[in-house]
């Protein structure tokens, strides 16, 4: 189902990346780990201002995802990634992804 009323979340402490990252089933099936289905919902979302995903051990590979999600997300307006692991290249996926 499709969120048509949260503008804010806050997902930050809550291990979504690294060592004993969580994972959910896809409706197709397969499994995305932590950030990964972060972003696979962010980029079918048309409400979420506000994502707070600070804390979490990001790396890259969730920043590339968060990247592909933000090219078709128009209405978040606010991504805390702090204190997470994303370092030059995941910001650049981002920053890529905010500028096309």
């Amino acid at each position: 189902e499709v969120n048509q009323s949260i503008v804010e979340m806050d997902l930050s402490h809550n291990k979504l990346g690294g060592i004993g990252e969580k994972s959910v089933k896809t409706k197709q099936g397969g499994r995305l780990s932590g950030g990964a289905a972060v972003a696979h919902a962010l980029g079918a979302n048309s409400t979420l201002q506000s994502l707070n995903l600070s804390w979490n051990k990001l790396g890259l590979a969730t920043a590339v995802h968060l990247g592909k999600a933000i090219f078709y997300n128009s209405t978040l307006l606010e991504l805390n990634l702090a204190y997470n692991n994303v370092k030059d290249d995941g910001a650049e996926a981002i920053g890529s992804a905010l500028s096309a």
